[in-house]
């Protein structure tokens, strides 16, 4: 059945708001979040149990390249058809089964003996978490243009800071005490428990836009090439998969530079994990406020800017001080870019969750290409000299994102419309 109401017409279906009781948004907040934390934990605590747990295996840096590019290999497969699932039979029951996939690979991962079956553990864990992430990002989409701009950061800020924060905080104490399988047991126990909680906090199923552009009746290549031509939806997926990227090479080397290249201790290559994850956060929340006056060529060259300096830090740095600022620029120009992508994606009338499966596949190919570029750059040169060699790529995305953004095609404000 066709919505016939004129844009902007009220639903003649929507609950009307009761005196005394909290609005929807504000009810549905607070437990998305805390989801959000917890899964952020998993992913974090999952990444940087097998990279340690592929130390201590002997896997070398570019080893761990493809154990990580492994992951994200698995991730892209599958990203663009679970927004188109999840599309059909809702977030709740799609994140509900994706979270149970991992809590079983998770149990197994400490008993691989070699390198590459660790690799295969991840990849298929890779499959799963797609659903759980679009899953997220639409319905955190869907309630946006009323949670407003000041909150757009919000869902990336606290996965950032279960990933960043937490995850490896659990993972350096677990391994540290108890060794690896101990930490990858409670990340099945921590999978677990997402898979009940989003049984109850997330919706059942997704609101259909008022003033859809793509037929949802056509085939999913057709609506994925439709969505592809709006300029919006192509621009935000190009820049993310160029952040993406060159974000991965931190998550995937940075403990490798730092234990491995410059003998730090274990504690304290993880507290650069950490304060990636803190610069992170606070950029999330803290220029979200701001958002709305930002001029979109500004955060493009701020964002540019961030990310050079980062991998300068981080190619030359030769103590904890140098490499944690580097992390901190790189987190910077990387939230920064976010915020943009997110607060333009809100306001398009398309699917969200169609939007946030391509939207994923950027971010996650584009991970997936820093991990395994950035592998096969350390056979050839050092780990920490992946991040010199990445600065041209870097140049040269930026070189096309400017020459985009002087074509007049959409308001230098950001956010403009919100309600």
């Amino acid at each position: 059945m066709h919505d016939t109401r004129p844009p902007g017409a009220a639903r003649a279906d929507a609950p009307a708001p009761q005196p005394g009781r909290p609005p929807v948004s504000d009810r549905f907040l607070p437990g998305f979040l805390f989801l959000t934390v917890l899964g952020g934990m998993t992913i974090g605590l999952g990444k940087v149990a097998t990279t340690l747990f592929a130390l201590e295996l002997g896997a070398t840096g570019g080893e761990i390249g493809f154990i990580s590019a492994a992951e994200s290999l698995g991730m892209m497969l599958v990203t663009v058809p679970a927004g188109f699932i999840i599309a059909r039979y809702g977030a709740r029951r799609v994140y509900f089964t994706a979270s149970m996939g991992p809590a079983v690979l998770s149990l197994l991962l400490p008993c691989a003996p070699l390198w590459w079956l660790l690799a295969a553990g991840r990849g298929l864990i890779g499959l799963c978490i797609p659903f759980r992430i679009v899953s997220m990002n639409s319905s955190f989409l869907e309630k946006l243009r009323t949670l407003g701009p000041s909150r757009t950061g919000w869902y990336r800020a606290t996965n950032s800071i279960g990933i960043a924060m937490i995850g490896p905080a659990v993972a350096h104490a677990l391994i540290s005490r108890h060794g690896p399988a101990v930490a990858f047991a409670t990340c099945a126990l921590a999978f677990l428990l997402l898979a009940l909680l989003g049984r109850v906090l997330l919706p059942a199923a997704e609101t259909r836009p008022p003033a859809a552009t793509v037929d949802t009746d056509a085939g999913v290549l057709r609506q994925i090439r439709a969505l592809l031509a709006d300029r919006v939806v192509l621009e935000s997926c190009l820049i993310e998969y160029l952040s993406s990227s060159t974000s991965s090479l931190h998550g995937t080397f940075i403990l490798v530079v730092a234990i491995a290249g410059l003998g730090l201790p274990q504690g304290e290559a993880v507290q650069l994990v950490m304060t990636h994850g803190v610069a992170s956060v606070s950029a999330l929340f803290l220029l979200g406020v701001l958002l709305h006056r930002l001029p979109r060529p500004l955060a493009y060259g701020a964002s540019f800017a961030l990310a050079c300096s980062g991998l300068l830090l981080l190619g030359t740095g030769r103590d904890f001080v140098t490499l944690a600022a580097g992390g901190i620029a790189l987190a910077s120009g990387s939230a920064l870019i976010h915020l943009v992508n997110m607060d333009q994606m809100s306001r398009h009338p398309i699917s969200k969750s169609k939007i946030s499966g391509l939207y994923s596949l950027a971010q996650m190919s584009g991970s997936f290409s820093g991990a395994l570029i950035g592998g096969l750059l350390a056979h050839i040169v050092s780990a920490q000299q992946v991040f010199i060699a990445w600065l041209p790529a870097v140049c040269a995305g930026a070189l096309l994102l400017w020459r985009r953004a002087r074509r007049p095609a959409l308001p230098d404000t950001l956010s403009t419309s919100h309600p």
